[in-house]
Order: C-alpha cells, then sequence, then structure tokens
C-alpha cells in the first residue's frame, strides 16, 4: 500500500516552492532539495494512511466474496437441475414435473443474471471507493509534506524547493542545500508513542 501511495505522490506533489523574484539568476537564487521517497519511507502517518487504505480494501473483497460464493453456489444448483431435466426428458417422468423443474430452472437463471448484475455493480462501486480513498489519502500526504517542506524552505529564505538535489536549475548544475532530515523531524515531532490506525478517519467515510 505505501508503494501505491508512494507513486500517486510522486506525480500529486507540487515541487516547485517559490522564485522571489523575476530577474534571479542561478549563482544568486537559494535552493533547498528534499529526497520524497526518504520523507515518504519515515512519516509515521503514511503507514497509518497504508493501512486505512488497507482496511477499504479488505472491507471491498469481504462483501464481494460474499456475493460471489453465493453467485457460484447458485450457478451450480443451475448446473445440477440443468442435468436433472436432461434425465427426465430421457425416462418417463409425467409432463407436470418436468414442467415444475423447467419453471424452477427459467426463475434460477433469472435470479442469477440479477446476481450477476448486482455483483458487477458493486464491484463497480468498490473500485470505485478504493480509488477515491486513495486520492484523498495522497492529497492528505501532500498537503502535509509540502507545508512541513515550504515551511522550513522559508525559514531558510530559499527562493526554490526542489524533489531532486541534482535538479539542474536555469541551465546550470546548481547544489540545493538538503533538507530531508529536517522534513522528516518536522513531520514526525507529534508522533505518538504508538501509533494508531485513526489519522483520518474522515477521509474514508
Amino acid at each position: 500500500m505505501k508503494q501505491t501511495l508512494l507513486k500517486s505522490l510522486a506525480f500529486a506533489l507540487v515541487t516547485s516552492f517559490c522564485v522571489s523574484s523575476a530577474s534571479a539568476q542561478a549563482t544568486s537564487t537559494k535552493i533547498v532539495a528534499f529526497d520524497l521517497g526518504k520523507v515518504f519511507g519515515d512519516y509515521y502517518k503514511v503507514t497509518e494512511y497504508s493501512d486505512l487504505l488497507k482496511h477499504v480494501l479488505e472491507n471491498a473483497q469481504g462483501d464481494l466474496k460474499k456475493d460471489l460464493e453465493e453467485l457460484r453456489k447458485l450457478t451450480d444448483d443451475i448446473n445440477e437441475l440443468a442435468g436433472k431435466i436432461n434425465k427426465a426428458s430421457e425416462n418417463k417422468t409425467p409432463d407436470a414435473e418436468k414442467a415444475e423443474m423447467l419453471n424452477k430452472y427459467n426463475q434460477m437463471v433469472a435470479d442469477a443474471r440479477l446476481k450477476q448484475d448486482n455483483y458487477q455493480q458493486k464491484l463497480n462501486n468498490s473500485q470505485k471507493r478504493i480509488d477515491e480513498a486513495q486520492t484523498a489519502l495522497r492529497d492528505q500526504a501532500v498537503r502535509e509534506i509540502n507545508t512541513a517542506a515550504a515551511n522550513i524552505a522559508k525559514d531558510k529564505k530559499a527562493d526554490l524547493l526542489v524533489l531532486d538535489r541534482n535538479t539542474v536549475v536555469f541551465g546550470e548544475n546548481v547544489r540545493p542545500t538538503e533538507i530531508t532530515d529536517e522534513v522528516i523531524a518536522a513531520l514526525n515531532k507529534d508522533k505518538p508513542k504508538k501509533s494508531a490506525t485513526t489519522a483520518a478517519p474522515s477521509l474514508l467515510k
């Protein structure tokens, strides 16, 4: 789950901080950078968010598993009844009994089609909910990491905040000041002794 959030976060994170002057030159621009992968791996709330996403996924899978088992059982019952109908056609089973079996078969087929439609709808809804939860958790992490990094950049009076310390700025290879550890420390300063997976319950309602 962490990898899933990390891939989404890497695309969503706003890497630019600000440029104090439109005429800023490479030699006078102060740049700070942090390692997103390391921050993501060390930020305690990412584990909480990953657990929350896992919880959503497990709940969705549990509901779908029950429906799928019922659908499979109904399919088996239909196949079993179809076999009985075929045998009834080969022997001297009374017409009334065969008609009753056929009516039951048709009703079971109709029920199976309805269950199949309901299952597909639940599957689509579950996938949508998972996607929404992932987006909400990703955006929450983006806001928190951005805020921490931006505050540190402001304190250092930086002109630009980047993710990669080897980023080429204004055509020159300028080595930014590394702030990864400071970002991690800022994010984890309120870390509880025992992390509880209730960091963002409102995101999953």
